[in-house]
């Protein structure tokens, strides 16, 4: 049930796929032969398959994205108004019990625009950085955002197995703006 939406009570269902952590090979700049990845999709018709790896300087994610209608908001518009991707970040999984200093989120869009912000406490403040997308379409229908996160500006190289990442698609088809979420 719902809290505080009576007329919502019941049982609810949710139907969906067990993931398991995404494996995050040394980083060789091939993202074909990178065997692993993970997908995004459900509410909109766009859809999402990320890779991730990794060497000593940085985090690389690689978002390969399907979307029928491509889209890009008006000159202004918030980050997450024209399609993209989201990243969310903590090095160091201090945020699974609270909100705290050291979470980061970077937000891209198809345009190449970023916003970013980091934790201050339980605030979110705007961080600015010098991290750079690289926004390639290889046809009508896809779009491909890679990132190159420097662990200098993440909180530093965590150890195996202690980084937590939540992954969220933004999906503008027009009639609507659908943020995608996928934790792990």
């Amino acid at each position: 049930s719902i809290s505080n939406l009576p007329e919502k009570n019941g049982v609810w269902l949710n139907t969906g796929t067990l993931m398991y952590p995404i494996s995050a090979p040394y980083h060789d700049g091939d993202w074909k032969n990178t065997g692993e990845s993970l997908y995004i999709a459900g509410m909109s018709q766009a859809n999402a398959a990320i890779k991730a790896q990794w060497d000593e300087d940085n985090l690389y994610l690689h978002f390969d994205v399907r979307d029928r209608k491509i889209t890009s908001a008006a000159d202004g518009s918030a980050v997450w108004e024209s399609d993209g991707v989201e990243v969310y970040i903590d090095p160091y999984k201090t945020g699974l019990d609270k909100l705290t200093t050291g979470l980061y989120k970077i937000a891209v869009n198809i345009n190449g625009d970023v916003l970013a912000g980091k934790t201050d406490g339980s605030v979110w403040r705007d961080w600015i950085t010098d991290i750079v997308p690289v926004v390639t379409r290889p046809n009508i229908v896809n779009y491909v955002i890679d990132l190159a996160l420097p662990w200098a500006e993440i909180g530093g190289k965590p150890a195996a197995n202690d980084m937590a990442v939540h992954l969220k698609l933004h999906n503008n088809d027009g009639s609507a703006v659908f943020h995608e979420n996928l934790s792990g």
